[in-house]
């Protein structure tokens, strides 16, 4: 497999470095904060390139902790999407900016008192509970937060939280899906963004040695909305996030003894993904959301998902079949761009096939998943919690 991507990846994120240790989003719109200088020291960290993080974009981080232990970003203000609230955003760059500093062992400045809220059984519970699981892939990175900040607490700052850590991981098995393998708490989501929101807890049954329940209805259900292209987007041509999502789960599953059937459709499908994630890196060496205006008149037979249709996945079959049609029309009847902003933060907006550090991180990590499976390489990426930790069963 060609290695040439990593190192151009490594100059696009040396790229984005401002001079007060910030890294910008992208070059397009030079919007630099916590989030994306998080997501830069991410990148590196999966290039294997800690040592070349300086100190002044780890105090450029540290500044913005709070007393509460949450850290603050002015670009919180700019969210202009209803989908995601102060709270959700605030855990979401705590998050990123605390697995950078754990990478590299630095100590925070405040202690994460704002967990206190979820440390009660009853009400943790019902939070769970009361998640909107209409959407799977939105509501499991609210899991992930917590979950994460209880074990980051429990391992840096000597504090029990076996009880939560325990009751949160027993609801996931109780609440898996018997069907699919995945979480959609009965609410009959699209089978996509069940997959999305598995890819964030997975991870952590691992990180903690316990056995992910359900390998072969996990393995089954992924490569069941795999898309003809590779990737994970049924519009084609991907979707960083949607792409490491599905990758991850298949790399992770692929060596488990009981799934022995599968491991050859796994690597066939593994091969394909990383061919079309090489199409997504960009002439600047960072990789793009999508390269979504891609229409072929040779591809006019995946229009209609018969995969799906077979499987009387309905929704999925829906959303696939309208995605593509959608994607076509752009293709051969409109010039504009399409763009994207990560989280609806408007000063992350680009073109959708614009290189950014997030679509970098993600993309450089699903190549080298797939290059440490299929090559049965050292599973190393990182070694603390979070996304990233990797451990083949």
């Amino acid at each position: 497999m060609e290695k040439n991507w990593s190192k151009q990846a490594l100059i696009y994120t040396k790229s984005l470095k401002n001079d007060d240790g910030s890294y910008s989003f992208s070059n397009k719109n030079n919007s630099s904060s916590c989030l994306s200088t998080s997501f830069a020291l991410l990148t590196l960290e999966v290039l294997q390139q800690k040592n070349s993080i300086e100190l002044d974009s780890i105090s450029y981080i540290l500044k913005h902790q709070q007393n509460d232990g949450l850290f603050y970003d002015s670009i919180m203000e700019k969210n202009n999407k209803n989908q995601h609230d102060y709270k959700y955003i605030s855990h979401q760059i705590t998050y990123h900016a605390i697995m950078a500093c754990d990478m590299l062992d630095i100590p925070l400045p405040h202690k994460l008192s704002f967990l206190n809220e979820y440390k009660d059984i009853i009400y943790l519970k019902e939070w769970l509970h009361n998640l909107n699981w209409s959407n799977p892939w939105l509501v499991s990175n609210n899991i992930m937060f917590i979950l994460y900040f209880f074990i980051y607490e429990q391992e840096n700052h000597k504090l029990d939280n076996s009880i939560y850590i325990k009751t949160i991981i027993n609801w996931l098995i109780e609440n898996q899906s018997s069907c699919t393998g995945y979480w959609d708490y009965n609410k009959k989501s699209t089978l996509h963004n069940q997959m999305a929101g598995a890819f964030h807890f997975l991870f952590f049954f691992d990180y903690m040695d316990i056995d992910i329940p359900l390998k072969n209805e996990i393995i089954k259900s992924t490569l069941l909305i795999q898309e003809y292209d590779g990737l994970y987007s049924y519009a084609s041509g991907g979707g960083s996030c949607d792409d490491l999502d599905g990758i991850d789960l298949l790399c992770r599953l692929f060596n488990c003894k009981e799934n022995e059937k599968h491991k050859n459709n796994i690597k066939k499908s593994l091969s394909k993904s990383y061919h079309s994630l090489i199409k997504n890196q960009n002439i600047d060496g960072g990789f793009c959301w999508a390269k979504r205006r891609n229409f072929k008149w040779k591809n006019i037979i995946y229009l209609v998902p018969l995969r799906l249709i077979l499987q009387k996945k309905n929704i999925d079959a829906k959303n696939s079949f309208l995605m593509k049609s959608k994607n076509i029309i752009y293709s051969i009847f409109f010039k504009k761009k399409l763009t994207w902003c990560y989280s609806g933060i408007e000063d992350y907006k680009i073109n959708i096939d614009d290189s950014d550090i997030f679509s970098t991180w993600f993309r450089v990590l699903s190549l080298t998943l797939i290059e440490k499976t299929l090559n049965n390489k050292d599973n190393i990426i990182r070694k603390k919690c979070g996304i990233g930790f990797f451990k083949k069963c």
